[in-house]
């Protein structure tokens, strides 16, 4: 139980952090690092990895150090993709409730963008993106008719994505 509340007050205080540099949860992070008087175990910081969206934590046992969590918030053009992708999962799960189906209904995905950022992230994660909304098919091209689709701006760069049932 002590371990699990280490854990948690950690979750907390890199989730300040985060609020405080003005970095999303949703956008991934490369690492964590928490400075407290008991080394965390490995189990410990998988799940604090997965509340903070880090791709991996660092234990530094300090004595007699109150518990600290520091972020990596440098955002390299692969974090920003992986960014992105939770973008498209999030808006693509909005879109799906919008439309009224559940995620046991089949959908095929299309989007459209000009911007290289957004056809990076499709070309790199294309495959997850349809693997994580359980979609049938991707295609690149608008399609007004489907009904359902959303614009998501990444900066000044833009995407249009869309969803219909199968």
């Amino acid at each position: 139980i002590r371990q699990m509340d280490r854990v948690r007050q950690a979750a907390s205080a890199g989730l300040e952090a985060r609020a405080a540099a003005a970095v999303p949860v949703r956008q991934v992070l490369a690492s964590a690092t928490v400075r407290d008087e008991v080394e965390f175990e490995d189990w410990m910081k998988r799940i604090l990895a997965e509340e903070l969206n880090v791709e991996s934590v660092v234990s530094e046992r300090v004595s007699g150090s109150p518990l600290a969590v520091s972020l990596d918030t440098e955002l390299t053009p692969e974090l920003k993709r992986k960014g992105a992708l939770r973008e498209l999962v999030r808006h693509t799960s909005a879109l799906r409730k919008e439309a009224g189906l559940t995620r046991k209904d089949r959908i095929v995905l299309s989007w459209h963008s000009d911007s290289d950022f957004w056809k990076g992230v499709i070309a790199e994660y294309g495959g997850a993106w349809q693997a994580d909304t359980l979609a049938d098919g991707l295609s690149d091209g608008r399609d007004d008719g489907l009904g359902h689709g959303t614009e998501i701006k990444s900066g000044d760069q833009v995407i249009w994505i869309g969803l219909r049932k199968v």
